[in-house]
């Protein structure tokens, strides 16, 4: 019997920006490109941050440039997944699912399956936007000084699946056992 070549995924990354840019998939740093550099990069699982692009290219304007991969079909992640975007925070958001941490790239969005019992699951994304506001300064009458920092914005999922979420946590409960009372504990 022959054994089916593994399928890879190459990705073309370019960096038009005039600052370094490290490349990460998840919590492992694949590379750094500098400003002007091309790189090619070979997933081998589908569901790496870049297997579903073809090229991704970082504009001198901010943005990120995705193209899509025509042959590509998303894996199975489960049931409930969250998609998560990094919109314009630092290059690279920590967020903790399910206990596991994620980074974020920004501008790419990152598929994540989250487990019923997590308190994302109520949300089909997340958006981390960089908020800058003006409030009066203390130190200068009649002036105002800029105050910002990262804010998350969620999108809650659909009345039909919350309700199926409910039901989901409802059989889950019916199935753990029930937890031991104060004698028990003390035998």
């Amino acid at each position: 019997m022959t054994e089916q070549p593994q399928r890879t995924y190459p990705t073309i990354l370019r960096n038009l920006r005039k600052k370094e840019i490290v490349i990460f998939d998840n919590q492992l740093c694949l590379c750094t490109l500098f400003p002007g550099d091309e790189r090619t990069i070979k997933a081998i699982q589908p569901w790496s941050y870049y297997a579903r692009y073809s090229e991704v290219t970082w504009r001198p304007d901010g943005f990120v440039h995705l193209e899509g991969r025509d042959d590509f079909r998303e894996p199975d992640r489960g049931k409930w997944v969250l998609k998560a975007l990094n919109m314009d925070g630092k290059d690279y958001e920590a967020i903790v699912v399910a206990g596991l941490p994620y980074n974020l790239p920004r501008g790419i969005p990152v598929l994540i399956a989250v487990p019923v019992d997590d308190p994302l699951v109520v949300f089909q994304s997340l958006e981390l936007r960089n908020v800058e506001r003006f409030e009066p300064d203390p130190a200068w009458l009649g002036y105002l000084m800029p105050v910002g920092g990262l804010e998350s914005v969620k999108t809650e999922r659909p009345a039909e699946e919350l309700e199926e979420i409910n039901k989901e946590l409802a059989e889950l409960a019916a199935k753990e056992p029930p937890a031991p009372t104060e004698t028990q504990q003390e035998i």
